[in-house]
């Protein structure tokens, strides 16, 4: 017979799966109250039947959501920078891509971001510029629009010409500039004209930064011409690419131009476009990319 102090081990078996079916339910309860929210459920109405959820419902349903994708992004970045310091690819095991902006904001960026609007894309903009830049107050307009921000540094230096100290300064000052304009601690980072050594490597681990480059270069600061530059773009990419594009550090004209065209034809390809953090959730590193 079983002690009156040990019960029998079916009792536990019962026990354990009580509590399992207990945590099921409370899961997929709180899961049903986050769609109902954020579908806009009828039943969170401002007193009038048919109106649509209340404007705080909204707010709480959009708060929500950031905050779970913000919890996958960093286990996205953080699961990546176990394999490798730097990224310049995806996987590859999805025909996915991301599309990449650096050197902004400028005066370009708006019409950048109503392209992507249009285009239902979201991409992911590695900014310049510091705390007192014309153009800063745009990245509130980034994170409004579900943009990922990535550190570029504050004054663009090619960071293997710099002491420890300067690039680290370089990469501390921007996060601070980026969060003071309401986003979060940047953990991406993209050293300006690909310049970097191992200094950079140790401040941005020390940090918890990944590294991020890229496989495409779309030789739109070249100014070849917009159709020349759609056409170099989409012969270039592989599932799991990074296009590197400019929204700042000068005339911007031709980006601008040829953004739907390459947005269009690896849409016509079968390409998902995707945040850097989104490529890193859905096809992660597979080696050590630096």
């Amino acid at each position: 017979m079983p002690s009156a102090t040990h019960p029998p081990a079916d009792l536990h078996r019962r026990r354990r799966l009580t509590a399992i079916f207990v945590a099921v339910i409370l899961g997929l309860t709180t899961l049903i109250v986050a769609i109902w929210w954020l579908s806009g459920a009828e039943r969170v109405m401002s007193g009038v039947e048919g109106a649509g959820p209340s404007p705080a419902a909204r707010a709480w349903a959009l708060d929500m959501r950031r905050r779970t994708e913000d919890t996958a992004s960093l286990t996205a970045i953080e699961e990546a920078m176990r394999v490798t310091p730097a990224i310049r690819h995806g996987g590859g095991s999805e025909r996915l891509a991301a599309l990449t902006f650096d050197d902004g904001p400028s005066q370009y960026t708006p019409e950048i971001l109503e392209v992507l609007d249009r285009k239902e894309v979201r991409a992911t903009f590695f900014v310049i510029g510091g705390i007192h830049d014309t153009y800063g107050a745009l990245i509130k307009d980034l994170l409004a629009r579900g943009h990922a921000i990535a550190n570029h540094t504050v004054g663009h230096p090619a960071m293997d010409g710099l002491t420890v100290s300067e690039q680290a300064a370089e990469i501390d000052e921007q996060s601070r500039a980026i969060m003071a304009f309401g986003a979060a601690r940047p953990r991406l980072f993209r050293p300006p004209y690909n310049a970097w050594n191992e200094s950079t490597l140790e401040i941005l681990e020390r940090r918890e930064m990944l590294m991020v480059l890229w496989s495409v270069e779309t030789n739109d600061w070249l100014q070849p011409g917009p159709d020349e530059i759609v056409k170099h773009t989409l012969d270039a990419v592989e599932p799991g690419s990074i296009v590197l594009m400019h929204d700042g550090g000068g005339d911007r004209t031709q980006t601008v131009e040829a953004l739907p065209g390459i947005i269009e034809g690896l849409h016509e390809d079968g390409y998902e476009l995707v945040t850097i953090p989104e490529l890193l959730e859905r096809d992660p590193p597979l080696s050590d990319q630096r």
